[in-house]
């Protein structure tokens, strides 16, 4: 049982109960009870209720409640492991995260949101501002990495014609060639370690 709990549920010498006094709303509670009953099932996660519970679980020392929602959040993919996979809501987990000190899932958050699209950094949940500002240092980052690597992938197909109008065409067919053809998977393979340290820079949270 929560240390918490074991003081809360004491009885004094006289042997009268001590007034338990909760102020979590009903439906925290509720999910928050089905961790501690064996006999009822845990709800499935909702990010719209989801803080209130991550906060009872802290607040009254239930680490597996905090422990559950790290596993819930991850995207099982066959063949992947679970710290390399990618989070559902990765914005709502790194505020989420952060306020909990779960530097794991804060990670593999980051990772996924320095990729994102701009429209997925996105949420209600409130979190630290110097956070906010280091993964937009990390997506702007990552993109320069890629444009000199497209750069320099076009200079070196097309030499010094960057100034006419045929370099422009050209370009974009190397783009498209980057993006979609098969055997230009091998410039993406060339890449992908210098990807890989790129998105390992990250902060210890």
């Amino acid at each position: 049982m929560s240390p918490i709990f074991e003081g809360m549920f004491q009885v004094v010498k006289d042997d009268h109960p001590q007034e338990l006094i909760m102020v979590e709303n009903a439906n925290t509670l509720d999910q928050f009870l089905r961790f501690l009953d064996p006999r009822m099932k845990t709800l499935p996660l909702a990010f719209e209720t989801i803080a209130p519970l991550l906060e009872a679980g802290r607040k009254y020392q239930i680490p597996k409640i905090l422990e559950w929602w790290e596993e819930q959040v991850v995207i099982k993919s066959d063949g992947v492991p679970a710290d390399k996979s990618s989070l559902q809501k990765p914005m709502a987990c790194l505020a989420l995260a952060s306020r909990f000190e779960l530097p794991n899932t804060a990670r593999q958050a980051l990772r996924d949101l320095i990729k994102a699209p701009s429209k997925e950094l996105m949420t209600d949940i409130r979190f630290e501002s110097h956070l906010f500002c280091r993964l937009v240092q990390l997506r702007e980052e990552r993109i320069a990495w890629f444009t000199n690597k497209l750069t320099a992938y076009h200079n070196a197909v097309n030499g010094d014609c960057r100034g006419c109008h045929a370099a422009h065409d050209q370009l974009g067919r190397a783009l498209r060639a980057v993006v979609v053809d098969i055997a230009s998977q091998t410039v993406f393979n060339s890449w992908q370690k210098e990807i890989s340290e790129l998105e390992s820079t990250l902060p210890t949270l």
